[in-house]
């Protein structure tokens, strides 16, 4: 068990380094490195190509068999002491992780047909889909209509919009408080719109969902929200209009207004553009004007205001990534939701770095990285689909 422990979190850094795409390691691998700066510093010395040269001549006199033999042997003693110690432990797995890393790089370098290409990064191709209360899934890639004793909706795959409509007759006999719900989910990489029963336009960014009902009830209109989602309410004095999120309420009567609140983010962003607001996370509530931001963060359970370019914060709508001295992390995250990469940080200060930019979604990924890469405040190399964030080489 903990040689099995060990060689995989070995083979997984070794794949980093050398550039292989594993998008599931990621978050193992930057865990490893938060464990310790000896461990950043034994990943820096590894990734150095000199160095890899070095012990690339020496590893055919190295006798790995002998070498886990030696490893092994050290375990047993310990077990039979009873005194196994983390000390111990961190030789073994460093030992390992240079010897995989060494067998890796040789292996690659002397095999040309194994060795690391250039690999083009494009957007992500993924669809939508529609999931109805009765456990159906329409697929939203291609035409479709459907209608039942409740509601109907049409799918318009040229506008990419869900358009449901309520079937009025059986709305205003329907009294019951515990409606069923349907989901509408975008995949990584997709975005999609949907008219809902009453006429909101909510349209979802990509790796998003919505719930919602097929009939809002006489005096109250309520959805559900994971990932992004950018509303424009109907206005209805007579049944507000409720977003939740795992995290928070909000309250509208008739607004325009965007919710961020992606599990891998540490905060949840409420911004509105025009309207009224009140934002809950079910202890305290802060009412917004129009270019305010609500800043729910999970780490202390509070809520801040700022105001706010709001153009920013729809931009995602029109096919642009806008970020104005916005971190780097959060940066990543939201074009890593379109593009097909990796990402690794070496040194948790580069997440905090903050910067801006402006650039279409159609744009190749090279102008992408290029403009990063411009910035002159980190460094950063690709290797394959995995770009390597670190500090600014001086």
């Amino acid at each position: 068990m903990i040689k099995k422990k060990i060689f995989k979190i070995s083979s997984i850094i070794a794949s980093k380094i050398l550039g292989v795409s594993n998008s599931k390691d990621n978050k193992q691998v930057e865990d490893w490195l938060y464990q310790g700066k000896s461990n950043r510093d034994l990943f820096e010395k590894l990734d150095n190509p000199t160095y890899r040269d070095s012990y690339n001549k020496n590893l055919e006199k190295y006798d790995s068999k002998k070498a886990w033999e030696n490893i092994e042997y050290k375990l047993l003693e310990s077990n039979s002491k009873r005194t196994i110690t983390f000390g111990f432990y961190k030789y073994a797995a460093i030992s390992l992780l240079m010897l995989t890393i060494g067998l890796s790089t040789y292996y690659v370098f002397n095999n040309t047909s194994l060795m690391v290409k250039e690999s083009p990064i494009s957007l992500i191709s993924s669809k939508a889909s529609l999931t109805l209360a009765n456990g159906d899934v329409i697929d939203l890639s291609k035409d479709t209509s459907c209608a039942n004793k409740l509601s109907n909706f049409i799918v318009d795959i040229t506008s990419e919009t869900v358009f449901y409509k309520s079937n009025l007759d059986a709305a205003a006999s329907h009294q019951s408080k515990t409606l069923e719900l349907n989901t509408i989910s975008t995949d990584v990489g997709k975005d999609y719109k949907i008219i809902l029963p009453e006429g909101t336009i909510a349209h979802l960014n990509s790796g998003s969902s919505l719930k919602f009902p097929s009939i809002f009830s006489n005096d109250l209109r309520e959805v559900e929200v994971t990932g992004e989602v950018l509303f424009d309410v109907q206005q209805d004095v007579n049944r507000p209009f409720i977003v939740k999120t795992k995290s928070m309420l909000i309250e509208v009567l008739g607004t325009s207004f965007n919710v961020n609140s992606y599990e891998d983010n540490n905060s949840v962003y409420t911004t509105l553009i025009s309207g009224s607001l009140k934002v809950t996370d079910f202890k305290n509530s802060v009412i917004l004007s129009p270019n305010q931001q609500a800043i729910y963060s999970k780490e202390n359970s509070s809520i801040t205001v700022k105001e706010v370019e709001t153009d920013i914060y729809s931009s995602w709508s029109q096919g642009d990534f806008v970020f104005k001295d916005e971190k780097l992390i959060n940066i990543i995250k939201s074009i890593n939701r379109w593009y097909d990469f990796n990402f690794i940080f070496r040194d948790n200060e580069c997440k905090d770095i903050r910067i801006g930019m402006n650039i279409k979604r159609e744009e190749s990924f090279d102008k992408i990285f290029e403009t990063l890469k411009n910035s002159g405040l980190f460094s950063l190399e690709k290797r394959g689909k995995t770009l390597i964030f670190g500090k600014k080489k001086i």
